[in-house]
């Protein structure tokens, strides 16, 4: 892949002459607002997968430690079968259906949390 980078100087005003840049703007994180920056979309969308990331890696532990304690159940199997499916690597999954694997991790993980702790 290519990274597409580059740097825009903000004019004093930036809703009327945005940037001072000749170039695509691809990588802008942030854009300025009247409180300061906002976050772009593409900063949003690093910060979804870094969540995507942590909910898949407490996600593993949770499983591994319910395995360990001997709690053999069909949420362990859920659990399996939604760590080796490598939905957030696929190019055509919809949005519904990436959320819905989303939250079935949440919702897996606050049941192993459940049971890991004995309660």
């Amino acid at each position: 892949g290519r990274l597409l980078w580059s740097v825009a100087s903000w004019t004093t005003s930036p809703y009327v002459n945005v940037f001072r840049s000749g170039k695509n703007l691809h990588g802008i994180l942030y854009y300025p607002a009247p409180e300061g920056v906002r976050p772009g979309v593409r900063l949003k969308v690093i910060a979804d997968a870094v969540d995507d990331f942590d909910y898949l890696s407490i996600l593993k532990r949770e499983s591994e430690k319910a395995a360990r304690a001997g709690k053999k159940t069909a949420l362990l199997q859920q659990s399996a079968a939604l760590l080796k499916d490598k939905f957030f690597m696929k190019d055509d999954i919809s949005t519904g259906e990436y959320l819905k694997k989303r939250n079935l991790a949440g919702e897996l993980i606050e049941k192993l949390l459940k049971i890991n702790s004995g309660k």
